[in-house]
């Protein structure tokens, strides 16, 4: 391999770092650290290493790419005049040729200029097509991998000096979502390198990726520092991905393996002409044992939710909770030495205050927790520490095991996520529903808009039961009648385990209140073309209200209020992020709806032809603003509803004092003939449970107590129980039970 140095421009330039995790990496040996890529770009020779496409199909959308050369001794990137972007990788076979067989666990490190790039960005376990030949071109569509970016000072507007970022692409360069990653709102981890990012100046970048990219987990770290300073301890971003890459067999080829990618202006602001620099480009394979010295398991506190399909723990602001390390599976001698000094850090939720830590661990900042300890010193199995969370939306724990003289670090693996009670809301600060219950995805005829008569059309229906006199509830299985009475051909498949023995099985699915409160079918199971799916919420009314109802769909919907057709919108489209695309404006039937008290279903039915399939439906007010939380006396529920609980009482205790005497004869009969108030519970003075309140009650009472007469009705004088009459007279209170 030539020597050169590999120009990072773009999106950002810290190689993110796979962490291998416990049992990811499962190999009984030592891994030798050593330099196997180094570039000083001092020859145009060295970029023979490197894949330079003239464009990039993105999915259908084709964009030229800027050029890039030796220069001065150092690599030059320059974006298209036109597009605004360039980028290069290394080749797959590159990579095939320096990488040893199952040693994907690396660093990257080089000095970069951003010169008049707003974005600079390294790829690593990078995947995409390559397409060599006169006209090269690099294929989107296969994209995988973790990009890591570094920002100049002024580009974001939380860290004024510049940031590091870091994010997961898939096919056609889209962003996977982490909430869990720090600062990940707009998609990327994002962190404060401590020192401003001047155009013009040089800097030192480090990136490592350690872990299992195909299934998980992968630590990825970055680090920058200016060119005459010693580089940091610490990583000042880190980031966790439990399930590694959404990889299929084409990305799993060895001939889509470009591994590190380079790139610029990608996803904030495209920029003709801009250039950066790189320099002293070193690939470096991490050494040290790549057995952990421990496992560690993390528990979470008890308490429990499921959210967009995922369980979480759930917490309350300023409640104390438990978390639980659980030590197992030391290190034996073998190729590697036994287990002895170990590490174990926990990085808890930004703003989270740390307390009572265990097995003298200490707190060593805000959200930090640290053991250090010698397992041959004694038999540690757990690892202890609380929590009090503040009033954040989500929180995510993050933890490694390291250990002297070892480059490897380990991923503490089990529960890591937790969601505030208070971010659970049904309804979203933007009006909409949040709470459903989710069924399909059904095969169908038509695309993405097959006509109202189709759209209109029954697909839930066994042939005796139609689509609107279904209710639902969660884990209810439901069989159409396929290609007879249903216009529905099939259940298509899903990767999600959603439909148990491919029997169709509705879902309670709780959705996040985030920027993105759409309810998305691919994401509950997985992408599907030319089908429709259902989703039922309940509203349930405590007095008489009006509401504006606002939609946005995926492809086409059809909307239900009690079984009668609301709204019908047959069209191609897609779900517009934070938009209301069908209002009362337009479609007065979303307005003045009249809901009287009790207990109302909406029933939503969303067709779609391919790509994203997801619909929103929301509460507005008059003017068409939306209702952040709904409107009041409105509750949003997915569950049946809860039977009034029974009144319970014992028969002839007319003063509700629990026992039976001659006062609760008197008493009926002062109501009877005296004008006195009647008891409140009628059941209990209805001793013959005839379902009226007469002198004959009265005797009953007198003659069972003074002689021996019969005994009043059930439940009887002795235990608590209800009415078994269904009568006029009810037990409005009885305190005697």
């Amino acid at each position: 391999m030539s020597g050169t140095r590999i120009f990072l421009c773009g999106l950002g330039i810290v190689l993110l770092g796979l962490f291998q995790g416990i049992p990811a990496l499962r190999a009984q040996d030592k891994q030798q650290e050593e330099d196997i890529l180094v570039y000083e770009f001092e020859d145009e020779a060295e970029l023979e290493d490197f894949f330079h496409p003239g464009v990039v199909d993105l999915c259908g959308d084709l964009y030229p790419i800027g050029s890039i050369e030796v220069d001065n001794g150092e690599l030059l990137m320059t974006n298209h005049d036109v597009s605004g972007i360039s980028l290069f990788s290394l080749y797959p076979n590159t990579v095939a040729e320096i990488f040893p067989e199952g040693s994907r666990d690396y660093r990257v490190r080089v000095l970069v200029n951003l010169e008049s790039i707003n974005e600079m960005l390294i790829y690593l376990r990078g995947r995409v097509g390559v397409f060599g030949g006169p006209n090269p071109e690099l294929d989107a569509s296969l994209e995988r991998g973790y990009a890591c970016v570094l920002l100049p000072e002024g580009t974001d507007g939380e860290f004024f000096d510049g940031a590091l970022a870091i994010t997961e692409f898939s096919a056609c360069h889209q962003p996977v979502p982490h909430r869990e990653w720090p600062n990940a709102a707009p998609g990327f981890a994002r962190a404060d390198p401590g020192f401003p990012i001047i155009p013009g100046d040089w800097y030192w970048v480090e990136v490592s990726a350690q872990g299992n990219d195909d299934g998980g987990p992968v630590q990825i770290s970055m680090k920058v520092w200016e060119e005459d300073e010693d580089p940091p301890e610490e990583p000042q971003l880190e980031v966790i991905d439990t399930n590694g890459l959404n990889h299929n067999r084409q990305t799993l080829d060895d001939a889509t393996n470009v591994e590190v990618l380079f790139g610029a202006s990608f996803d904030f602001a495209q920029q003709p002409g801009a250039t950066c620099r790189f320099d002293d480009l070193t690939i470096t394979l991490i050494g040290g044992c790549r057995v952990p010295p421990v496992e560690a398991n993390r528990t979470l506190w008890e308490e429990r939710v499921e959210i967009e399909g995922e369980e979480l723990a759930v917490y309350d602001d300023g409640e104390e909770y438990p978390v639980v390390l659980t030590l197992s599976r030391r290190r034996g001698a073998g190729v590697c030495e036994r287990a002895d000094l170990v590490t174990i850090t926990e990085t808890v939720p930004p703003q989270w205050e740390i307390t009572s830590v265990g097995q003298e661990g200490q707190a060593i900042e805000d959200n930090i927790v640290r053991w250090e300890f010698d397992l041959s010193a004694g038999n540690i199995t757990e690892l202890t520490y609380s929590v009090i969370p503040d009033d954040s939306g989500t929180g995510s724990f993050m933890g490694e095991i390291t250990e002297p003289e070892n480059d490897f670090a380990f991923v503490v693996s089990g529960e890591s996520d937790a969601s505030s009670r208070a971010g659970l809301a049904p309804v979203s600060d933007f009006g909409s529903i949040q709470n459903w219950l989710v069924l399909g995805p059904f095969t169908r005829e038509g695309g993405a808009n097959p006509g109202e008569e189709e759209i209109i059309r029954d697909y839930l229906t066994d042939g005796e039961t139609s689509e609107t006199e279904i209710v639902p509830v969660a884990a209810m299985a439901t069989a159409p009648d396929y290609n007879g009475a249903s216009a529905a051909t099939g259940l298509a498949p899903n990767d999600r385990g959603r439909n148990p023995d491919d029997v169709p099985t509705w879902i309670e699915w709780f959705d996040r209140d985030d920027d993105d409160d759409r309810i998305d079918f691919d994401t509950i199971y997985g992408g599907n073309d030319n089908v429709m799916c259902y989703a039922v919420s309940y509203l349930d009314v405590k007095e008489e209200i009006e509401v504006h109802l606002g939609v946005s769909s995926d492809d086409s919907i059809q909307l239900f209020i009690d079984g009668q057709s609301l709204h019908v919108k047959n069209a191609s489209r897609g779900a517009l992020d934070r938009l209301y695309q069908d209002t009362a404006f337009e479609y007065p039937d979303l307005g003045n709806i009249i809901l009287e008290p009790g207990r109302h279903t909406l029933m939503v039915k969303v067709f779609d032809g391919g790509g994203e399939h997801n619909f929103r439906v929301g509460f507005l007010d008059e003017f068409g603003i939306e209702i952040p939380g709904g409107p009041e006396d409105l509750s949003i529920s997915t569950r049946a509803p809860e039977a009034e609980p029974e009144e319970r009482f014992k028969r002839g205790d007319t003063d509700g004092n629990g026992a039976l005497q001659l006062t609760d004869g008197i008493r009926i009969l002062n109501t009877l003939f005296m004008g006195a108030a009647m008891p409140v519970c009628l059941d209990a003075a209805d001793t013959d449970d005839n379902g009226v309140v007469q002198l004959t009650d009265g005797i009953v009472i007198f003659q069972f107590l003074f002689v021996g007469g019969m005994v009043p009705a059930e439940p009887g004088p002795f235990a608590c129980g209800g009415d078994p009459t269904d009568d006029d007279i009810d037990c409005e209170a009885y305190d005697g039970c």
